[in-house]
């Protein structure tokens, strides 16, 4: 996994151990920070009378700062490498600023991911370091996506690219790939995640070629002795450096940008190819945004094969959800009637309308490509752009002389 596009971050302090291992958080915290730990506390303690408190009595919901920060479970060394690296990021603080504002879109997901799994949260800072949480990231060696993906790796856990989906680059499938690597390398090394951490970026072979050679040596054979790759051996430590920076941000100079309701997303579930101009129009969304939520998807359509999901904001599930179900499934790809002339194929009418062959084919329920001449097809073609005022208003972009899937031609 390569340790590429380096990002940056806000939080900790540090405290000694000679490995990382799942710990309480033992910091000297700040005002801020203490209580952003208290705060994680008390959502996940069922306290007696509990149930009798009034509204001004519930704490109020973590920004996704604190609950990063709440996330925090590995214990860290007082190392100077790790403050080499934060010293470095420190010298930066508009690229800080940057890739906070960039994690800040995709964060909270990825932390309700940890939690489900029971993942300590330093484990969202790999994003930051590998690609500045960009979607689109891609180095030198082809790895892709917020976690970076390598060909072969991503191919081994099951993320692909197709012409109209690219996993590597989904929030959802790389992050399920990205902790199920994760997972199993810490099993590899016995539960050290700052081996874990090193194989992610060197892959395992390297890391355990390393502990070999200290072995036989007679050398301690934890991460900060091993001999590796220049890089993985500043990887850890960048790690931790962000922690220290997200943890006290305040002591380092570092103002944490307001993310507002926007890093609380959630899945939703679609009955099969829509459009994307569609569903950003139901969601009241910028497409740009709707697609900034969705990398993966490369066209204008979810595609055949899907995936036929969303993450959207969560504030917007509920009426997204109204509107869509108002919107008959016929309706959700955008159909242009086609009368079949000779010469025609799926691939020249598929250019014609800037659709897609697989998408005609789905459409018009053809098994084969072969037309009939003078049959008549019902092309998927996108939505214009259309401020959402009510499902008849946005449809009424539709061909005026569209009608019903006919039988395919065959």
């Amino acid at each position: 996994m390569s340790g590429l596009v380096l990002c940056l971050l806000l939080c900790l302090h540090g405290c000694t151990s000679t490995q990382m291992q799942m710990a309480s958080t033992d910091f000297d915290l700040d005002e801020a920070g203490a209580t952003a730990v208290v705060a994680g506390d008390q959502r996940n303690k069922n306290t007696p009378g509990s149930n009798d408190l009034q509204p001004d009595d519930i704490p109020p919901p973590l920004n996704i700062w604190q609950r990063l920060q709440s996330s925090f479970s590995l214990e860290s060394p007082t190392n100077p490498r790790i403050a080499l690296q934060r010293n470095h990021f420190l010298k930066y603080p508009t690229q800080l600023s940057r890739t906070q504002e960039q994690s800040s879109q995709y964060l909270g997901y990825v932390l309700d991911e940890l939690d489900k799994r029971n993942l300590p949260g330093e484990l969202a800072l790999i994003p930051m370091v590998e690609s500045g949480y960009r979607p689109h990231a891609r180095s030198y060696d082809r790895a892709t996506g917020i976690w970076q993906f390598i060909p072969a790796t991503a191919k081994a856990f099951g993320l692909t690219e197709g012409r109209w989906f690219d996993s590597r680059k989904d929030l959802v499938s790389s992050t399920r790939a990205a902790l199920d690597y994760l997972t199993q390398i810490n099993q590899e090394f016995d539960g050290d995640w700052a081996l874990s951490l090193a194989a992610y970026n060197a892959g395992s072979p390297a890391v355990r070629r390393a502990i070999k050679k200290n072995s036989k040596q007679g050398k301690p054979t934890d991460y900060w002795s091993l001999d590796l790759p220049s890089e993985t051996k500043v990887y850890v430590p960048k790690i931790l450096a962000l922690k220290q920076i997200y943890l006290q941000p305040e002591q380092f100079g570092v103002a944490l940008v307001p993310t507002g309701d926007k890093s609380n997303l959630e899945l939703f579930r679609l009955d099969g190819p829509t459009d994307l101009q569609l569903l950003a129009n139901l969601a009241d969304l910028d497409l740009e945004d709707l697609r900034r939520l969705n990398p993966g998807f490369k066209g204008w359509h979810t595609g055949v094969k899907g995936p036929h999901r969303l993450l959207l904001p969560a504030d917007r599930i509920e009426p997204f959800s109204q509107r869509l179900a108002a919107v008959p499934l016929e309706d959700r790809l955008r159909l242009q009637p086609h009368k079949v002339t000779k010469g025609d194929t799926l691939a020249k009418i598929a250019k014609r309308y800037k659709s897609d062959v697989e998408l005609i084919q789905h459409a018009n329920q053809l098994k084969s490509k072969q037309l009939k001449l003078a049959s008549t097809l019902l092309v998927p073609t996108p939505y214009p752009p259309a401020a959402y005022t009510g499902h008849t208003d946005l449809l009424s972009t539709r061909s005026s002389d569209q009608t019903a899937p006919n039988k395919p031609a065959s």
